[in-house]
Formats: C-alpha cells, structure tokens, sequence
C-alpha cells in the first residue's frame, strides 16, 4: 500500500473578461459597458490540485491501493476534495475535516490567460502536524512506500523521515512541490529512498547552484552521497535529469512543455517515477516513461507542446 501525505486544495481560476486596471483597458482600446448588459461575464474554473492530492489521484488511477492523508477545511471545499478522492479511487480514511477553510489558491487570469494577481488560504495545510501524523499511525504502519508532499510544515517531514525513514519495511518518496519545500529537507536527506525536486527545488535541497548539465550531474551525486537511492530532476521546458547509483542522464524532449506551470505535469511525472520504482524498472526506463505520461497528460488538458 502507498500512503501520500500532504496539501490537498482547490484551485479557482478566474479568467477575466477585460483588463482590472482601467488605463490598461484604455490602451487596449476596451470601451467601459455602459450598462449591465454590455459587461461579459468572467470565466471561472474550480479544480482539485495540491501536490499530495495529485499524485495519490495518479497513484490511484495506475491502479495502486493509495491512501491520502491530509487535513480540509469544514467547508463546501472540503466536501469536493473528498468526492474528488473518491472518485478518483483513493482512500480517504487518513482525511480529517477541521473547522474552517480547506487550502485554496485564487488566481486572477487576463484576457491572455497569464496570472495577473494571486490569493491564497494555506491555513489547513498548517494543520497537518506531527501529533496528527502520530494519530494516521495506523495506516502509515501498514504502508509499504511513503510519499511526502513539501507544502506540510516542515517539522512533520522531518518526524515521518526520523521516524519512517530507519525502517526496512518502508521506502520514502520526496516530492518538495516548492522551493521552499526543498528547504525544509535539506538536513535529512539520508531518510529519503527518492527525491523527486524541480531544478530550483534541488538548489534549495543541495545549497548548490543548478544550471546547466555538469551542475545537473553535481547535484545528482550530492544526492547519492547523501543517502538517496534514486533522484529525478525535472527541468523547465520538459527536460529530466536521473541518477541512480552509478547511472545518471538527461532527457531532452523533442518539445518543450511546461513542468514548471501550475498544470500538474510534475505530479505526473513523480507518480510514474514512484510506479516505476516500485515495479523495478532501472531509472532510464521509468524516466522515459514518466516523461511520456507528463507529455500525454498535456496533451489531454490541451496544452500542447511548443517547438523548440
């Protein structure tokens, strides 16, 4: 059984109908509606997302037994999270529903579709605290891979490696989800059986600069050396660097994609990378094949790939 801690949220997109600011509206040539009837409506979309969410939901639809443990809010926000997991085959039990608002992030879209203002309400998140791991014991002690979300604060991922990581029986998989969640796993690297950072994300985790392909490679053997088993690097534009033992490369795609978006791509590519491992496949193959799923799961959403 895979157990996946971590944020569970809801995403509101609001794509405006024209610019807020009024001289951006002027340059534009956007006359003011003159009456209800001229103003358009704005689009809105309402998903679930959240790293840990995600990747259980991924986990899930490969067909492994997953169960996601996190906090929501008493909320009607809370309510679609926990119909979402169900929907999508994922084991709630580990859910626990608190007084007031579940995570949710707002963006604010132009006319574009690019992101011009940003709110967010993380408090739940807060919430996910060692003394409330300690009660999910129960499913945790019968897990055999753990996956760790770094949107939870940063003394729980250090209790589930202190804990967790000594153990035989279990295998930890790291997913940073920000950068600042690579800093929050930077001194218990050794817990981790894989790490799963974007390029940003292991600068926070290795305290090194991570550019081009040789600092790739530095990073890579900073994380075998210390302790990791196996790492994947996703880089903006599609790209992946992998590391196991003595076997490291780099995928180039034949497009670039948006790993770095808020599309779920990376969720994707580090729920492949987490089937892959434990099926036994070596880290070139599972990272062929977690770079083809994040590539289809594009094209599903509509993304598609732009030419280099």
């Amino acid at each position: 059984m895979i157990a996946v801690i971590g944020c569970a949220k809801e995403t509101v997109n609001v794509k405006m109908s024209m610019p807020m600011d009024e001289g951006e509206r002027a340059l534009m040539g956007i006359e003011e509606p003159k009456t209800e009837a001229d103003i358009k409506d704005d689009e809105i979309a309402v998903k679930d997302s959240g790293c840990g969410v995600n990747i259980a939901k991924q986990l899930a639809a490969l067909g492994y037994e997953t169960e996601f443990i996190s906090v929501v809010g008493d909320d009607t926000l809370g309510a679609a999270v926990k119909a979402g997991l169900d929907d999508a085959g994922v084991k709630r039990g580990g859910v626990d529903a608190m007084p007031g608002s579940t995570a949710v992030d707002v963006h604010f879209l132009n006319v574009l579709g690019e992101i011009v203002m940003f709110n967010k309400n993380l408090e739940a998140v807060k919430k996910i605290t060692p003394d409330f791991v300690r009660s999910k014991a129960d499913i945790l002690d019968r897990a055999d891979y753990i996956v760790v979300d770094g949107s939870i604060p940063q003394e729980t991922i250090e209790y589930i490696a202190g804990e967790y990581g000594p153990r035989d029986n279990v295998k930890i998989f790291f997913d940073p989800a920000s950068v600042s969640g690579g800093y929050k796993a930077a001194d218990i690297l050794e817990h981790f059986h894989c790490v799963l950072p974007g390029r940003m994300e292991a600068e926070a985790m290795t305290g090194k600069t991570v550019l081009g392909e040789e600092q790739l490679r530095e990073a890579g053997l900073f994380f075998e050396e210390s302790g990791i088993d196996r790492c994947v690097i996703t880089i903006k534009g599609g790209g992946m660097y992998y590391r196991e033992g003595e076997s490291e490369g780099i995928l180039r795609p034949e497009k670039l994609f948006p790993f770095g978006s808020t599309s779920g791509a990376g969720d994707v590519v580090s729920a492949a990378v987490i089937a892959g491992t434990i099926e036994g496949k070596d880290m070139e193959t599972v990272a062929k094949e977690a770079m083809a799923k994040a590539a289809a799961f594009l094209s599903e959403l509509g993304l598609k790939a732009v030419e280099d």
